[in-house]
């Protein structure tokens, strides 16, 4: 991690039952929520790696799919069919909501409403006040790629290449469009335009406000498997036949591609970009796509950030063992 410009500065374990392994990891600047397949939630201090509470909140055959920090320290885990919110600084649980609908994708927050994508199609609101579902949308074909953050609304992308944009303060589409087939990786966003790696074997751009027309389709020999990222007017997606590429985000335009450096973009450090591809770890020059660095991570199963730029970086091996890395001068 040196090389990628990351001083050490912690190592600590989360708990992992016996035969388990870390399923998610999210990292804010108060805590470091880790959760694994038998389903033990715990938060660690991330200025020392200490534990701060742990909760053995279902057996391992439920099945949950992602947390979320709200804005008031609280922890949220959802499952498919249930909503827990935990106290932060103690792990008591606070609410219990059930769902209406099976949820299928990590959470994402709007205000009050926590916005789920279902198997069946739908796209759920569900209102943390009321505990009850606020509304649905219902879209052809499951939704089993996360949804996208675009400003203030949420998109959905679902198997059959049906593809919404949602308020989701109301439920009501202000966007929608279509490609070829689904998708294997969840979508990247920015303020205004969604960006879509497809099965359809094509990266596509649609700006969120937009009816059916997409701003740019760059086809590709392969389905894409890589997550795209986007960052400062860039799409930067790994093609098969390309390696990691970066495309102009409002014309769809080639700007480099480097058959060097393969997997998904996860953060930014002294202005290079930090690629992952679950092995090894490049820094990339994202004007030119010149790798400056590389380093392989054995055992490390995920890299998670608390900031996409210059953050703190957190090493994660399956059995719990967690590292700490913090930008260095």
């Amino acid at each position: 991690m040196a090389r990628l410009g990351y001083a050490p500065q912690w190592n600590a374990s989360a708990p992992v039952s016996r035969g388990q392994r870390i399923k998610f990891v999210d990292a804010f600047d108060d805590m470091l929520i880790a959760h694994e397949t038998g389903n033990t939630v715990s938060v660690l201090e991330p200025s020392t790696g200490a534990r701060r509470w742990s909760l053995d909140l279902a057996g391992p055959l439920a099945k949950f799919i992602g947390n979320l920090r709200l804005p008031e320290g609280d922890v949220l885990s959802a499952s498919e069919d249930e909503v827990f919110v935990l106290d932060g600084r103690s792990g008591v649980i606070k609410k219990r909501q059930k769902l209406a609908v099976l949820a299928n994708t990590r959470p994402v927050l709007a205000g009050n409403t926590v916005v789920f994508g279902c198997g069946t199609g739908e796209v759920l609101g569900h209102n943390l006040i009321s505990g009850y579902k606020l509304w649905g949308f219902q879209m052809p074909g499951a939704i089993e790629g996360d949804l996208a953050v675009i400003g203030p609304f949420v998109g959905a992308v679902s198997q059959t290449g049906e593809i919404v944009v949602l308020d989701p303060a109301r439920g009501a589409s202000v966007g929608r469009a279509r490609i070829f087939d689904g998708v294997n990786v969840p979508p990247a966003s920015s303020e205004d335009s969604m960006f879509i790696a497809g099965r359809d074997r094509s990266v596509w751009g649609f700006t969120a406000l937009t009816d059916s027309k997409p701003l740019w389709r760059v086809r590709t020999e392969r389905p894409l498997r890589d997550r795209p990222v986007h960052h400062e007017g860039t799409v930067f997606v790994t093609i098969a036949e390309r390696g990691l590429t970066a495309l102009d985000a409002f014309t769809g335009e080639v700007k480099w591609s480097n058959k060097d450096a393969t997997g998904s973009v996860v953060a930014v450090r002294r202005g290079r970009l930090i690629v992952w591809n679950g092995e090894t770890a490049f820094a990339v020059d994202p004007e030119r796509g010149d790798i400056h660095e590389r380093t392989e991570l054995p055992g490390v199963s995920r890299i998670v950030f608390d900031a996409f730029v210059d953050g703190n970086a957190y090493l994660v091996e399956p059995a719990g063992l967690v590292q700490k890395f913090s930008p260095r001068n």
